[in-house]
């Protein structure tokens, strides 16, 4: 009986034995595999790019715009597109008497832009109407070029490729004596407009503008609220009162004499004016250049500079841009979504967080190889995103390096399995 209590005692301590060997050896291999492993690394590709100091405001639009009322009571047509030029004394629209039918109104507008295509054609090809081979090249050119655009489902495109085709076919009957030639068919599309003027018995009268710039037909009430002329007086309380309304533009409708029907904008000069952070303006001086991007209407960025910084309190200032630049609907909006952006920097561009410090020198420390190895990085700009880096440096980060983003037991020469 004893016998048999001692055996099984011998047995139980050689497995705890064993239990205990096994434990120890795989502690020793998990601590060896970190300590060789020191976890993973996350690496960048050094590239060139820039970073933008920017902002984003809600501006206003100060611009020369003057309305032009209705001269009339009556029916309105526009006859310039919006945003398009006019002179001094230009027809902007007329106002009818009475209603014309759709049909024959939108026959009319075609006709009108046919006569206008068929001048331009004419200039256009007057220099080559007695070049035959020059012609053929066009139309085989013009041809060619379709089944691609067919299978982009391109339609702008090939409706020019269209009118492309017919210009040149028109010269081309020119040469050859067939068809009629561009005169002789705007001679008969302006009597054709004739004719329903007179049966629609047209009375109209002209809208002319006393100034030369673009049109709009959109109004919104605040054009004198918003004219640069207020621009020198600007302050933040001026800004909040502004009401902002709905941009509607009038036209094919019926309008009451002296009834604002569109305005003229200089097309030169504009401002824009917003309330921003005094800790943001502080960046900023009078003079200063800077950029604009208008986030609701275009992707052109424009260049414009800082023409006052006004009416400091509550922490807050008036910032006011000057600029010349083109956006699209600048002349009928009043108010904008816009970037403004101070300055731009350009060069190497890393994650913040890879940059580092060794021995004093600012730095990043690359994957080369299998092997760890510090660079030098002269940091000219940084955010809590990106930085920008100078290469210049002896020993400094090149182009396409890997430089190391985050991983543990990071530094010079240590080999990465």
């Amino acid at each position: 009986m004893k016998k048999t209590v001692k055996k099984r005692k011998k047995k139980l301590t050689g497995k705890t034995f064993l239990l205990c060997l096994f434990l120890i050896f795989a502690v020793y291999m998990g601590i060896n595999l970190i300590i060789n492993s020191g976890g993973s690394i996350t690496t960048y590709m050094a590239r060139e790019g820039e970073i933008s100091e920017s902002f984003t405001v809600d501006g206003y639009i100060f611009k020369d715009q003057t309305i032009i009322n209705a001269t009339a009571s009556g029916y309105l047509e526009c006859t310039v597109e919006e945003s398009g030029r006019v002179g001094k004394e230009g027809t902007v629209a007329y106002i009818y008497e009475k209603e014309i039918p759709a049909e024959e109104k939108n026959r009319i507008k075609e006709i009108d832009a046919k006569i206008k295509e068929l001048k331009e054609n004419d200039r256009s090809m007057s220099a080559s109407e007695n070049d035959s081979v020059r012609l053929e090249q066009d139309i085989l050119k013009a041809v060619v070029s379709l089944p691609a655009l067919v299978r982009d489902n391109n339609m702008a495109e090939i409706f020019k490729v269209r009118k492309n085709l017919d210009s040149v076919a028109n010269a081309r009957g020119k040469i050859s004596g067939a068809g009629k030639s561009a005169k002789e068919q705007i001679e008969e599309l302006t009597r054709e407009k004739a004719t329903l003027e007179s049966k629609n018995d047209m009375s109209k009268v002209a809208v002319k503008t006393p100034v030369a710039g673009s049109f709009t037909a959109r109004v919104d009430g605040l054009e004198e609220t918003l004219d640069d002329s207020k621009i020198e007086e600007i302050t933040q309380g001026y800004l909040k009162d502004i009401k902002v309304k709905e941009n509607k533009k009038e036209e094919n409708v019926f309008v009451k004499k002296d009834a604002p029907i569109g305005k003229i904008v200089d097309t030169y000069t504009w401002y824009m004016a917003a309330i921003i952070d005094k800790d943001i303006a502080e960046n900023l001086k009078v003079g200063d250049g800077i950029r604009l991007k208008f986030l609701d209407s275009s992707d052109n960025i424009i260049n414009g500079s800082v023409y006052k910084i006004a009416d400091e309190h509550d922490g807050k200032v008036v910032l006011v841009v000057k600029s010349a630049g083109y956006v699209d609907n600048l002349y009928s909006i009043s108010t904008a979504k816009i970037d403004v952006i101070m300055r731009t920097h350009e060069g190497m561009k890393i994650p913040s967080k890879s940059i580092r410090v060794k021995d004093g020198e600012k730095g990043v420390y690359i994957l080369s190889g299998n092997k760890i190895k510090f660079r030098g990085a002269k940091v000219h700009y940084m955010d809590d995103e990106w930085a920008i880096v100078s290469t210049e440096e002896k020993n400094s980060i090149k182009l396409y390096d890997s430089v190391i983003v985050s991983g543990s037991k990071i530094y010079e020469g240590r080999v990465v399995r």
